[in-house]
């Protein structure tokens, strides 16, 4: 971690776009950490100030150490301790689906080997700027470039945390250089990858091949682009509850409002919100012969019982369930 001597280490930098200076005092665990000003003179007798604070600082405040050192690893149990409290916390907009992510992403990070020793057997106070460096690039050569990103996140979050429970003294991956890449930019080049290798042809094929009751399915996502949490949780769209969304027959067009929530176990997932706040209030349109054929598999479906078996007209045997009935 980088040692402050004088307040000449801190940095005072210059928005160009909001036309401020501002000094950087993340690592002193000020608050605010960027404070902006009109002049440089006024962010630099903040500077001032501020490392005044940090170096007559206190037990009580929150920048100091109060508590003994411990390793990675248990800054790891203790940031899943608190990821699991924030899963089951109704109020707090975090399901127990992030909860396995975190514990996916930390026993990867804990594998982890720098500098000739397991991450998670390093003491927390000996992590310093040049490890943090150090694992994001080992991320980055061990995985592919959204899961690096995410487990540095998670890194990240667990590090600040012990941070602000009073672990360390300074967050060192506030200091840390990062070049990030662009992750959308990512996402668009495998998107376009992955879809010049599915032809039409070979779609055709695989609708051939697969089971009977899966067809319309597969021609349904392949046409749509929707989630599998999203096409779980379709209904059939009725003016009456709009936030519901759902299929609009007359219209052919797909009103995206919710979404199958993934949880630790199978039999505790539940319907909530899309996956993200660019997910939400999505309207698909779709072909009308893809319209007319979800049409009739619905109409079938309200002539057969709530749970498809032997009886039932459903000409297109797709199982009744697919698409989620009013209650």
């Amino acid at each position: 971690m980088k040692k402050f001597s004088s307040y000449r280490d801190i940095q005072i930098k210059y928005d160009a776009k909001r036309d401020r200076w501002f000094a950087d005092l993340r690592a002193l665990g000020v608050v605010p950490a960027r404070p902006k000003f009109n002049t440089k003179s006024e962010a630099t007798q903040e500077a001032k100030q501020a490392f005044e604070r940090w170096l007559n600082r206190d037990s009580d405040d929150a920048c100091a150490v109060t508590k003994p050192d411990i390793t990675v690893g248990q800054c790891f149990k203790n940031f899943l301790a608190y990821s699991i409290e924030r899963a089951h916390d109704p109020d707090d907009k975090f399901g127990l689906g992030s909860q396995q992510n975190h514990i996916d992403n930390v026993k990867a990070l804990g594998q982890l080997t720098i500098n000739d020793q397991r991450l998670e057997k390093m003491m927390l106070k000996s992590v310093g700027k040049s490890v943090v460096e150090s694992v994001w690039k080992t991320l980055r050569k061990s995985f592919a470039t959204s899961t690096s990103s995410d487990r540095f996140l998670t890194f990240k979050q667990a590090i600040r945390l012990s941070f602000k429970n009073g672990y360390i003294a300074g967050n060192p991956c506030e200091l840390a250089e990062i070049t990030t890449p662009d992750l959308d930019e990512e996402k668009i080049k495998r998107t376009i990858a992955a879809c010049a290798k599915v032809q039409f042809s070979t779609l055709e094929k695989i609708v051939k091949y697969c089971a009977p009751e899966d067809r319309l399915k597969i021609i349904f996502a392949a046409r749509t682009g929707m989630r599998q949490g999203e096409m779980v949780a379709l209904k059939v769209y009725r003016q009456k509850h709009p936030l519901e969304g759902g299929i609009d027959f007359d219209k052919s067009k797909i009103y995206i409002r919710t979404a199958m929530k993934h949880a630790l176990r199978r039999q505790d997932r539940y319907i909530g919100d899309p996956k993200s706040l660019a997910g939400l209030f999505r309207n698909v349109p779709i072909d009308r012969e893809l319209c007319d054929a979800l049409k009739s598999y619905w109409d079938a479906s309200q002539e057969g019982p709530d749970e498809c078996g032997d009886a039932g007209p459903c000409s297109l045997d797709v199982p009744c369930a697919w698409l989620q009935r009013p209650r």
